[in-house]
């Protein structure tokens, strides 16, 4: 069952909107992990490497910036994790955000997964470089999933499009975070 503060209808920290996206999904992985190299593009789903200049200037820091929990076969994305969507921090000064989607090696209801969606997951970052994954209001640890009606378009898996600020109150001087994801049914 969904989470109190997680429901489609009441999420506090983002307003969802229902995407169906009309494409098939073609997601070629190189492997169980992704990095990207810091920048506002950042969507490629390959299995990149980030290559950034260390601190002093010399050589470079290369491997994969966000892993599966490997180490914990509970989590969502203990198998996988893929299409990082990268936001920098707001004018609030906030932490750089990263959404991305992830499976423990099945969908919602034990169906075996064969696309790395799943569950959409949170990393925060103070430097863009170095992430640290945030827990959810799901007992696995994603901050949305399928829904629990076996009915629903999204039933089975789903996967983050894109996140994007929109301003929000008079002045605009306020923001919210809109994700437009997509869904599986069987």
């Amino acid at each position: 069952s969904q989470p109190e503060t997680a429901q489609r209808k009441n999420i506090p920290i983002m307003a969802i909107h229902r995407l169906i996206l009309a494409a098939l999904l073609s997601v070629a992985l190189a492997g169980p992990s992704f990095g990207f190299k810091p920048s506002l593009s950042s969507g490629a789903t390959r299995a990149a490497r980030r290559s950034t200049k260390l601190e002093n200037g010399e050589g470079e820091n290369t491997g994969p910036i966000l892993e599966p929990s490997y180490d914990d076969p509970k989590r969502f994305d203990a198998a996988c994790v893929a299409n990082p969507v990268v936001l920098p921090p707001n004018k609030e000064g906030d932490k750089w955000q990263m959404y991305y989607y992830g499976n423990a090696g099945s969908w919602n209801g034990g169906i075996p997964s064969f696309l790395p969606t799943g569950w959409c997951g949170l990393a925060e970052s103070d430097d863009g470089i170095s992430w640290t994954k945030v827990d959810g209001a799901y007992e696995n640890g994603a901050i949305l999933g399928p829904s629990d009606d076996s009915n629903d378009w999204d039933a089975v898996q789903i996967g983050n499009g894109d996140v994007i600020r929109v301003p929000t109150g008079e002045n605009s001087d306020k923001e919210e975070l809109h994700m437009y994801y997509f869904g599986g049914s069987s």
